[in-house]
């Protein structure tokens, strides 16, 4: 049966390969390397040990991820040519080593066998530089990827394959959302080198002044407990202690059913601030709804029915599985294929009700909004402006036949909620949701009703008893100056 044998060179000289490596390596009947830039490459050559590398695809490919899949390639060709080929590559060849991964997966599919020889990794050489004890905590992050991976500063962290200033720069500009500007870094370089390992702190805000970046280059930042990023931790923290025995009498007594006036009155606070267009209002607001959402959260631990963490990766699953298009093989080229694809998903939840998800609790107009658009998904609305124009001019008229045939109280709120439903109808084809133009009315009405409050007090007038031809006219002369605004 064809095989590879993926070998790992260490992190430096010959001097850290391991005995059963060096027998692997000298036995090789066709040798390849990952890469030529290696400390222990120059080891092979005094030994006369032949060899081929892939420098030349690096050279020739535009990333990445276009390197690793032409290197898979050619190693599952050559192992059909020569049934039995050892690849080398730097460290050991489950750490950090994609290479690793895609001949492990791909090999199994067309018959060719894989083994491992272990290597000390590059990591083993960092600890002994670093003189740290990764089993106190640590957080290893490629520094390639850094943007896509979560972390905590409360926490050792290991940067590798920072290899540019480029990196580098994107790295700094990542951490420092995390981090103090004037956190320490240490640079590290050829960790376990016979005479060219070389350590340099000097503060974040700093790391990309640095010039000297290459292959061999990792990044370690100690822990930073009051760190921004774990500030999640702390507020955790902060609303245990709360409900403790020994915290807040207020918060001991909340139950779900006591916080939901608070969640709902948070949710319009936050949905003002986004009218405003009041951006410091609006973290403010945030904030506040997300201590009501870890406070749910903290209850519901105490019950041991879920923790924070379950909303979480709930969350996070879901976001997943309803976008197939992003992390799957599914395509969407516009919001209503989105739509598409999440109906989808919710069925295979279990949620196969068009209408199911939609909460009864929601305001009034918005739930008429949300279930008008989901019927409108499969075919349920009418086809165009002019029809519900119509329809709604129709239901106007049952309601004056409705008024002037002293129809009972049922009757009219029957009329009334048809005309509702159809306004809202009417907004959505005009793509405007009516609970939101419900909303700028009345807060136009607000401004002009408080202007004709000011005059009555400038003038001495209790609004009561000023005349309704008055009010009308400084009603108008309001309407007036908002246009002169």
């Amino acid at each position: 049966m064809p095989k590879i044998i993926i070998v790992g060179l260490g992190p430096a000289e010959d001097g850290l390969l391991t005995v059963k490596a060096l027998e692997t390596l000298k036995k090789a009947r066709f040798l390849c390397l990952r890469t030529s830039r290696h400390p222990t490459v120059a080891f092979l050559e005094k030994e006369r040990i032949e060899y081929h590398s892939f420098d030349q695809i690096y050279e020739e490919s535009e990333d990445f991820e276009e390197v690793y899949s032409k290197i898979t390639k050619s190693l599952i060709d050559l192992t059909r040519e020569h049934k039995i080929i050892t690849y080398a590559v730097p460290g050991h060849p489950l750490v950090g080593e994609k290479t690793t991964f895609k001949l492990l997966d791909e090999c199994k599919d067309v018959g060719i066998e894989v083994e491992i020889i272990p290597g000390l990794t590059f990591l083993d050489s960092l600890y002994s530089a670093l003189l740290i004890d990764p089993l106190n905590g640590l957080q290893i992050l490629d520094g390639l990827e850094i943007s896509r991976q979560s972390f905590s500063p409360g926490l050792d962290l290991i940067v590798t394959q920072v290899y540019s200033r480029l990196v580098a720069s994107d790295v700094k500009l990542h951490l420092l959302h995390h981090y103090p500007s004037d956190h320490p870094v240490r640079i590290v370089k050829s960790a376990g080198s016979d005479g060219g390992e070389f350590i340099l702190s000097l503060p974040l805000e700093e790391l990309d002044h640095y010039r000297e970046f290459d292959h061999l280059t990792s990044l370690y930042l100690s822990s930073a407990p009051s760190s921004r990023k774990s500030n999640f931790e702390n507020l955790l923290e902060i609303m245990t202690k709360l409900r403790s025995p020994s915290g807040c009498p207020w918060d001991r007594e909340q139950t779900h059913d006591s916080l939901k006036r608070h969640l709902i009155e948070e949710s319009y606070e936050v949905v003002e601030a986004i009218d405003k267009d009041d951006f410091k209002h609006l973290m403010e607001e945030l904030g506040d709804l997300l201590l009501q959402i870890v406070f749910h959260a903290q209850i519901a631990a105490e019950e041991e029915e879920f923790t924070i963490y379950d909303v979480l990766e709930n969350l996070t699953s879901k976001l997943v599985r309803r976008h197939p298009h992003i992390f799957g093989g599914e395509e969407a080229e516009t919001a209503e294929d989105v739509m598409v694809h999440w109906d989808k998903a919710k069925k295979a939840e279990g949620k196969a009700r068009l209408l199911m998800g939609i909460p009864g609790s929601l305001p009034a107009l918005l739930y008429a909004y949300k279930v008008q658009k989901k019927a409108a998904r499969v075919g349920f609305d009418w086809e165009a402006k002019t029809d519900v124009l119509e329809k709604l001019s129709e239901e106007v008229e049952e309601l004056k036949e409705a008024c002037t045939t002293e129809a009972n109280h049922e009757a009219l709120e029957d009329e009334i909620g048809d005309i509702l439903f159809t306004v809202v109808n009417v907004a959505r084809h005009f793509d405007i949701e009516a609970e939101d133009a419900l909303r700028k009315m009345l807060k136009k009405f607000k401004r002009r009703f408080e202007y004709i409050e000011e005059v009555a007090e400038k003038r001495g007038l209790q609004l009561a008893e000023m005349p309704l031809g008055e009010k009308d006219k400084l009603w108008q002369k309001a309407k007036e100056l908002e246009i002169d605004r």
